[in-house]
């Protein structure tokens, strides 16, 4: 299968959360699944969909999850179009294909003791749902806690699934894409947004 990989810059999050969503417009409903990893202008909060903003300057993702703090993280998404096989299975075990990638990728740049959570945290977070606080099942987990989560929205355009890793490591984006590429056998293209692929952002934000 052919895979479209975007090695996307540092964007502000509001601008980051609409490229996602029109990512999942444009790829949804095709045979190519995507991969964009991407930065932060600033630091910003992001909250999944339902949960209520934190402060006035957050903003929601087009996922679910709790609060989550960027600005010294990867940020990542990957896009599952509707025929795609992962879409069709459970979303848990969706979730722990995706982890099994970055777990394997974070071994390859030399760290320690990494591991994917067996079960769910049973740290009550509840009050503040802050993502990297209170691990879910199937996160990526090192010695010191979690380091890597996700939340993913199913719909009738596809997965999205939106996940931060808490590494600046160049190394990391390129070295996932081999570690995908081992896992699923996908051959990559390149990506590089257009003027419609803009405009399309551009009306998300006004």
């Amino acid at each position: 299968m052919t895979a479209v990989i975007w090695f996307d810059s540092a964007h502000s999050a509001v601008w980051n959360m609409a490229a996602d969503k029109t990512l999942l417009e444009i790829f949804g409903h095709s045979a190519t699944p995507v991969l964009r990893f991407y930065y932060w202008i600033k630091p910003a909060v992001t909250c999944g969909k339902s949960q209520p903003l934190p402060t006035p300057e957050a903003v929601r993702r087009p996922t679910g999850g709790g609060i989550v703090q960027h600005g010294q993280d990867t940020a990542y998404t990957v896009i599952l179009p509707v025929e795609h096989p992962w879409n069709k299975i459970r979303r848990d075990e969706c979730y722990r294909k995706i982890h099994s990638i970055i777990a394997e990728a974070l071994t390859e740049v030399g760290v320690e003791h990494i591991h994917l959570q067996p079960e769910q945290s049973q740290v009550n977070d509840r009050g503040s749902m802050r993502c990297f606080i209170q691990p879910s099942k199937y996160d990526v987990m090192d010695a010191n806690g979690k380091l890597a989560g996700a939340a993913q929205w199913k719909g009738r355009a596809g997965t999205l699934h939106q996940g931060s890793i808490a590494s600046l490591d160049p190394r990391l984006p390129q070295t996932i894409v081999n570690e995908w590429r081992k896992a699923t056998g996908d051959d990559f293209i390149f990506f590089s947004p257009d003027t419609k692929f803009h405009t399309a952002i551009a009306a998300k934000l006004e």
